[in-house]
């Protein structure tokens, strides 16, 4: 699967990839990644794309609040984003501030909180504000795309 940036949709996927029907039309299921840490981003997104969604990538929390604003101006709805994975710690906002302000927002697109600082007390706090999963780093990709499976079902 191409990234998001690319813009290529293959037509040849198996009924098992990650689709959502938009106007009659099977498109890949969109998933917006904040991760400031390039490499972790990249591995992240490579992986995600490899098992069939489509990714945006953003390095920060700021970004990721573009990003998703431009896909509502885009879409007119928030369900062009089907999913957000969002790191805690990074520049501007943290991954609990942007969940918090699209919580504010009425967004509802589901958030998994990943973060090498996952306490208890952050647990509880991004489960509060609506977060699906909250994953500690390090985690498996297994682990990864179960809870995001949980948290964005096929169609």
């Amino acid at each position: 699967m191409q990234r998001a940036s690319e813009h290529h949709y293959p037509v040849d996927r198996p009924r098992q990839w990650p689709w959502r029907k938009v106007a009659e039309e099977l498109v890949p299921m969109r998933i917006v990644l904040a991760e400031d840490v390039p490499a972790m981003r990249n591995t992240l997104a490579d992986s995600l794309c490899d098992h069939g969604y489509e990714v945006v990538e953003v390095k920060d929390g700021l970004c990721l609040l573009t990003e998703m604003d431009s896909a509502f101006a885009e879409s007119g709805a928030h369900a062009f984003v089907d999913l957000v994975i969002t790191d805690v710690q990074m520049p501007g906002l943290t991954g609990l501030e942007v969940l918090e302000a699209l919580r504010d927002s009425y967004w509802d697109t589901p958030v998994i909180i990943i973060s090498a600082f996952a306490d208890d007390d952050l647990r509880k706090q991004a489960i509060m504000l609506g977060a699906e999963a909250v994953l500690s780093k390090p985690f498996g990709m297994k682990e990864l795309l179960e809870a995001v499976r949980n948290a964005a079902p096929v169609v």
